[in-house]
């Protein structure tokens, strides 16, 4: 089963956030994820029978 896990970064009820969306394939392998304290968008796609990511970064 693939695995896609999506956090926010920052703060919530002043105590930090742990961020690090990330988005694994069904084997276990680790796709993309975003950093602990990086803000954006973890993008998925499956092409053939692979999976690749890419990232948008907020600025």
């Amino acid at each position: 089963m693939n695995i896609l896990m999506a956090n926010f970064t920052g703060e919530s009820n002043k105590l930090p956030a742990a961020g690090r969306s990330a988005f694994w394939d069904k084997s276990g392998r680790l796709v993309g994820q975003l950093g602990v304290g990086t803000e954006g968008l973890l993008l998925a796609e499956k092409v053939g029978d692979n999976w690749k990511s890419s990232v948008i970064i907020w600025e």
